[in-house]
């Protein structure tokens, strides 16, 4: 259709597609609201009742009964960031994931950074870097 979106798609999205996990920082632009609850758990202010469980799903085996302390905090909130910034979204990102690589095969990114693969998305592409022979 001749239609070009200019879509600034955020860093987690090019963590995920290069394998590499979320962490709190992401969520500071894509999630703000998030990343403000998620904050203060992880530099230890933790509420009463709080547990490994989010929308009835628990973040790890026994979630259900285990209890945010001070002593895991920052394991619950690694893992609250892999539920928003992933699981949450898993059927599409994987989509999305699948159609990028069969396009271009994962093999032609093994030695790129997340952040130089972002920057291919923003950047001109060097003439060659994606030849047809470089594909096929």
């Amino acid at each position: 259709h001749g239609v070009q979106l200019r879509v600034k798609l955020p860093t987690c999205f090019f963590k995920t597609l290069m394998g590499v996990a979320c962490n709190l920082e992401d969520l500071r632009k894509t999630c703000p609201s998030m990343f403000a609850r998620l904050k203060p758990i992880n530099d230890g202010v933790i509420g009463d009742g709080q547990y490994f469980v989010v929308n009835n799903l628990e973040l790890g085996s026994g979630g259900a009964t285990r209890r945010v302390q001070r002593e895991n905090c920052k394991e619950y909130v690694s893992a609250m960031v892999q539920y928003i910034a992933y699981f949450k979204v898993k059927k599409p990102v994987d989509a999305i994931k699948d159609g990028f690589f069969e396009l271009l095969p994962r093999r032609l990114f093994n030695d790129f950074t997340v952040a130089e693969v972002q920057r291919l998305f923003y950047e001109k592409i060097p003439v060659g870097f994606l030849s047809q022979e470089s594909v096929t």
